[in-house]
């Protein structure tokens, strides 16, 4: 039977779900206004006539959502959307009149416990029946606005709503009605567990209640401000229908939780984004934070004293003990576990398109592990009203704690059971005997008939005594409390707030310290890209960071931003610093870290193939470092903290070295791609190079002379003789001027460009028909030119010379 319903609950989802295919112009739904309505085919009136019957429906955990089909620029796609969000105030109205309800038919026509089983189960079947069909039925049309967009049909009826509201109502009904039966034998030994939840709930709704009228205070405050005085009485006005929201998110808070707000997107493309942003009361002024602690202390041990008068005892019974015990932790516990559901409010709209998809969702609520949380108050409710709450019984008029008493015991018969011993006086001496046996009496019934109030007794001399030392207990563990959080949240903003992290990487850049400037924040390079940033280079760099000042903190989430000044050779530049919130350090204290930020770099330019180069007088392995490496030339752009740094490389060969360059690494994230920060390195020639060459010329000259031909093969000079085997000798009359190019880091080109050179061929002509022959010369003018390069062992190689 059940089965066949929920397929017929089914086809009727579907069927109404399918109005959405409807053309608009059916007038079915339409509810087509004029021009003064809330939009074309929106009545006002009809939507107030049917928003009370969707907020019954969210009330049992029902969706309010609907479904559209969208054509854009000829692409059809389908729309779905939701909101969910529990009224709290109508499920607590529900919920109450049907327990009350169960009760009055109960004690008026009776019946057995089946009954009280059976019956609540049929009528919560009918009430969750009646009201997702009034859900459906006045659910509100969107018809066509445009030709991209059909009607849809936007309602909060589904299975949660259903089986939601059938097993609040049923429960609600089944409880009245059994709660009007008589008790059982046993009722007084798990008497506590009611007693436990109707304290529960006072101590939320009064958390409640304070919470939100010292922020409708403080919003009508600060609006008066802000020019918006009515921010206050808005609060006030939505907090009926917010009550679930205000309930979960003030009891939490005052837990010491945290409530959060997501948002995130997911698409089939496998491409997710979500950001969560939370935040607890330490995130509030100083005042609320305070404040709140404070209240929560008081209402703390109010809710002790209550507890205290209200807890059952019976005696010799371990179940008893046992309930005594934990009834009021599990109560919280319970508690905090409804608030989980009640913090909820979520958003979700899911787009799909030629078989993609896209969801977007958005919610609010309160962290995880709230619910223990409320079970460490409760077990703090529970010591508290052992250890001082019977104390203070005696000063609490009966009619504080009546409601919350489930044996009918005196506020004296509940001292005298928590706090036995001997009285002086005899008088005292009766007194207890007579509470001790009323309480015996008590205890040992059922309990179903309460007994009427005794007023207070004068306390004995001891109990003075021992409620004083409770007092001071109580308070001085208070002031240890606020102290502890005071202490916990001026450290949380000094030694352990963001711009302390701040304040440690400005000073290693102004000391030079990059091994923990590195540390805490991140280059974000490869391992071989980090070669500057060791202490050995740091710290010899010149006009470093020598001062900063912290001007400004601001905290939002988890995200706080640092505006610090910085001053370089003279210079002071404005920085900002982004940090995160990352986790807890010493257990209490935020964990800032600072984010990666864009590194101050050193850009050198060294002679093609480089591997090592001497910074500050420190030589760095750079192999693998490069961004470029043409063969001509090496392109490096290494972070480094911010100073003046003595940038050459190591000589190669002792005839060529490569003067020291100086380059400025700014502390100005303006100036991060200046001209300042680059360092060429120019290999040249020293004298000895130049020597060198010059004898090298010179030798190779010489080795010409001792040519016999008139055109040596490999020299720069030759004549003309004929014939040109005719053999003699050369001598150099002038030696040419010889000048030296840089033509590559580690080449120069040779020439004569200063001076040409003279040389002369001298040989025996032989006899001609014109003239005779004998010893003669030539003279010739002759230039050179070749290249100069550096072996693999530092030596000079001449080539090319002719």
């Amino acid at each position: 039977m059940l089965t066949t319903f929920l397929a017929s609950l089914t086809s009727a989802f579907d069927a109404v779900d399918g109005v959405t295919d409807l053309p608009a112009d059916t007038g079915d739904f339409s509810d087509v206004t004029s021009g003064d309505g809330l939009g074309p085919g929106i009545n006002p009136v009809l939507l107030l006539l049917r928003i009370p019957f969707q907020l019954v429906s969210q009330a049992f955990f029902g969706s309010y959502s609907g479904r559209a089909s969208l054509s854009l620029f000829g692409v059809g796609g389908d729309l779905a959307i939701s909101l969910r969000f529990i009224p709290a105030l109508i499920t607590l109205v529900a919920v109450s009149a049907a327990f009350f309800g169960g009760r009055y038919v109960q004690r008026r026509w009776g019946g057995g416990r089946i009954d009280a089983v059976v019956v609540p189960v049929v009528a919560g079947f009918g009430f969750a029946l009646t009201t997702v069909l009034a859900a459906l039925i006045f659910a509100q049309p969107l018809p066509t606005l445009t030709e991209t967009f059909t009607s849809t049909r936007l309602h909060a009826a589904g299975f949660d709503a259903f089986f939601g509201s059938w097993f609040l109502i049923a429960a609600a009904l089944c409880l009245g009605r059994l709660s009007a039966l008589p008790r059982p034998q046993w009722w007084p030994q798990v008497a506590d567990i009611p007693a436990a939840l109707r304290l529960v709930a006072a101590h939320a709704l009064t958390v409640t209640a304070l919470a939100t009228l010292i922020a409708a205070v403080a919003m009508t405050v600060q609006g008066v401000r802000d020019d918006t005085p009515t921010a206050g009485l808005m609060l006030l006005l939505m907090s009926p229908l917010l009550l679930g929201q205000l309930i979960a998110h003030s009891t939490g808070l005052a837990s010491l939780s945290s409530s959060y707000v997501s948002a995130g997107m997911v698409t089939s493309l496998d491409s997710a984004t979500r950001e969560t942003q939370r935040a607890n009361i330490f995130d509030l002024p100083w005042w609320a934070w305070l404040a709140t602690l404070v209240i929560g202390a008081l209402l703390l041990l109010a809710a002790s004293v209550l507890w205290a008068a209200g807890r059952t005892r019976v005696p010799n019974s371990l179940v008893a003990q046992i309930s005594s015990w934990l009834a009021l932790p599990l109560a919280y516990l319970f508690g905090g576990l409804v608030a989980m559901p009640l913090a909820h409010a979520g958003f979700s709209g899911a787009m799909e398109s030629m078989g993609e998809m896209g969801v977007l969702r958005g919610s609010v609520g309160i962290a995880g592990w709230t619910p223990l949380l409320f079970l460490l108050v409760g077990a703090a409710v529970e010591l508290v009203s052992r250890l001082a709450g019977s104390a203070l019984v005696p000063y609490v008029p009966p009619r504080m704690f009546s409601w919350l008493r489930t044996t009918g015991r005196t506020p004296a018969e509940s001292t005298a059971a928590a706090t036995p011993g001997p009285v002086s006086g005899a008088a005292g001496a009766g007194a207890t005997s007579d509470a001790a046996s009323g309480n015996a009496a008590s205890d040992t019934t059922a309990g179903a008939e309460p007994v009427a109030f005794a007023p207070a007794k004068q306390l004995s001399p001891a109990a003075r005594k021992r409620l004083r030392l409770g007092l001071a207990l109580t308070g001085g563990a208070l002031l240890l409390l606020i102290g502890a959080i005071v202490g916990i949240n001026v450290l949380s903003s000094t030694m352990y707030g963001p711009s302390k992290q701040v304040e440690q990487y400005l000073t290693a850049l102004e000391d030079g310290d990059a091994k923990t400037a590195s540390e805490l924040v991140d280059p974000n390079v490869p391992t071989k890209q980090r070669a500057l940033l060791t202490n050995e280079i740091a710290g010899k760099a010149q006009n470093r960071i020598s001062a900063h000042e912290i001007t400004k903190v601001e905290t939002e989430g988890d995200t706080a931003t640092v505006l610090a000044t910085v001053t370089q050779d003279g210079v002071t530049t404005e920085r900002s610093f982004t940090l995160q919130r990352q986790g807890r350090q010493a257990v209490f204290f935020p964990a800032w870290h600072l984010t990666t930020q864009d590194s101050a770099r050193l850009n050198i330019v060294a002679p093609g193939g480089a591997t090592t180069l001497t910074v500050n007088g420190v030589d760095v392995d750079v192999a693998g470092a490069a961004e470029i490496d043409d063969g001509d030339a090496t392109v490096f752009s290494l972070p480094a903290l911010p100073g003046d740094y003595e940038v050459s490389m190591p000589s190669a060969s002792k005839y060529v070295e490569a003067a020291p360059v100086t380059a400025r690494v700014s502390a100005d994230p303006a100036q991060l791609d200046s001209t300042e920060s680059q360092a060429m390195i120019q290999p040249s020639l020293n004298s000895t190079g130049e020597d060198r060459i010059r004898a090298m010329v010179k030798e190779k000259l010489d080795a010409c002379t001792k040519e016999t031909g008139p055109a040596p093969d490999g020299c720069p000079f030759s004549v003309y003789i004929y014939p040109m085997e005719t053999k003699g000798t050369w001598t150099i009359d002038t030696y040419p001027q010889i000048g030296i190019v840089p033509d590559s880091a580690t080449s120069w080109r040779v020439s004569s460009e200063f001076g040409q050179g003279e040389a002369t061929f001298s040989y025996t002509a032989p006899d001609s028909l014109w003239s005779p022959g004998g010893p003669t010369s030539e003279q010739t003018d002759f230039t050179v030119s070749g290249t100069v390069t550096v072996d693999e062992n530092g030596e000079l190689v001449l080539s090319g010379l002719e």
